[in-house]
């Protein structure tokens, strides 16, 4: 009955694993190491249902004893510890992701606003190189 619960404890942590990797793939531009620890979680929660259907088929693939029992709650442990790990840093992708799309955005309302503006604007480095000139600027200066 303990083995049962744990089986269906550890397949529950490692789905909730799976999932928010998952999540974390598309936030981090399809990385492979999200899609990997994804994979694994997956293969473990795969493992843990074979051992489950056998376990509710009166059967089990490996000979249960105290070894196994403590080997099934050290990989709840390190699941939970995983999936812990995983849901604490999703949020910080996610602050990334949306702060990188809010620079993107401020960047381009910039380009427009400094393109478009009827005020002749000029950027000069420090040796007074033109850096950048509207077309406004252009025009009032003739350069066009």
């Amino acid at each position: 009955m303990i083995l049962t619960i744990a089986l269906i404890i550890s397949i529950l942590i490692q789905l909730t694993a799976v999932f928010l990797a998952l999540k974390l793939i598309p936030i981090t531009g399809k990385s492979k190491a999200w899609i990997a620890i994804a994979a694994g979680f997956l293969f473990m929660v795969f493992r843990r249902g074979f051992d489950f259907f056998y376990l509710l088929r009166g059967r089990t693939l490996f000979p249960y004893d105290t070894e196994n029992f403590i080997t099934e709650l050290i990989a709840i442990t390190s699941s939970l510890l995983l999936a812990i790990g995983v849901a604490l840093i999703a949020p910080i992708f996610l602050s990334l992701k949306r702060s990188r799309e809010t620079i993107e955005r401020l960047r381009h309302q910039n380009d427009l606003i400094l393109r478009y503006s009827r005020a002749g604007i000029i950027e000069l480095d420090l040796k007074d190189n033109h850096r950048f000139v509207n077309p406004s600027a252009a025009h009032i200066h003739a350069w066009i």
